[in-house]
């Protein structure tokens, strides 16, 4: 179970990062970001579209 909620957290992550990459947002604010709460800026960047 721990190693399945590593993995999606760490999935949501590079989506999030994805994302925000392609709206153009500079590499450290896409870290800090992420690293910070991977989750939430997953579902920030879905709802934006």
């Amino acid at each position: 179970m721990r190693k399945a909620f590593f993995w999606i957290t760490i999935a949501s992550g590079a989506i999030a990062a994805y994302l925000m990459y392609k709206q153009g947002k500079s590499v450290d604010d896409i870290a800090a970001t992420v690293i910070k709460d991977p989750f939430g800026s997953l579902f920030n960047e879905m709802k934006k579209g």
